[in-house]
């Protein structure tokens, strides 16, 4: 009445069905053998893993007092669903402006998160995203998020001089004088139309609108013809 156990292990290398066979020689002088039939099926390993689109996020130059969004790509790329805990932001000036957790993922399927940069301050700004996860790669992931406040755009223009005087002009006789507009702004400036007052003055050759970038310049050009004998203002 003595027993043996023993134990056959399965190793699957490869996924789907597989059978084998065991073999038990027992009395050598009867030669007798049992059979016993194996059979498995390997299995595929149930594995949650959560992948991102992005290891940092640069929303580069954005006026103080707006916002722009961008947005992250978390995928569910394992064998099971994997679940999104949570995802939290450091750094003042960021925000997660769109995106529901927890939440739960099957396999290929996929969440958006839309993160927000609103500067209050010219100057750079850092910040992180953090990702709680049930992946078994990694239940914790960071992305690095960065931005810059810049200065509300202001365009302006400078005007060369306060007049223009063409002096004694021989009547019928035309002489041409140049003024300088520059934009001296932060941003580019529209110069929407030029216009003068005083029937012997025209300006030559323009048309408009003219945009101009910080530090660029537009050379107008005055003409004063007169018809008679007499003093004449005008005004652009």
């Amino acid at each position: 009445n003595q027993s043996l156990t023993l134990q056959v292990q399965f190793s699957p290398t490869t996924t789907g069905a597989t059978s084998g066979q065991l073999t038990i020689g027992s009395d050598p002088v009867t030669n007798n053998t049992t059979t016993v039939l194996l059979t498995g099926s390997g299995a595929i390993t149930m594995l949650p893993q959560l992948t991102l689109s992005t290891g940092a996020l640069s929303f580069g130059s954005v006026t103080v007092n707006t916002s722009t969004t961008q947005t992250v790509t978390l995928t569910s790329t394992g064998t099971a669903p994997v679940t999104v805990t949570s995802a939290t932001i450091s750094g003042a000036r960021f925000s997660l402006a769109v995106g529901s957790l927890p939440a739960t993922l099957g396999p290929n399927q996929s969440l958006i998160l839309q993160i927000q940069f609103s500067p209050t301050a010219m100057g750079a700004a850092n910040g992180q995203l953090t990702i709680i996860s049930d992946s078994s790669t990694a239940s914790t992931a960071a992305i690095a998020l960065s931005g810059t406040g810049a200065a509300a755009p202001s365009p302006q223009l400078a005007v060369e001089g306060a007049s223009l005087s063409f002096g004694d002009v021989a009547v019928n006789s035309a002489v041409i004088k140049s003024l300088t507009l520059t934009s001296t702004g932060s941003s580019a400036v529209t110069v929407n139309a030029a216009n003068v007052i005083g029937t012997a003055y025209t300006i030559v050759a323009q048309s408009f609108p003219v945009v101009l970038s910080p530090t660029q310049s537009l050379t107008l050009q005055v003409q004063f013809k007169p018809t008679a004998a007499e003093a004449l203002k005008g005004q652009l």
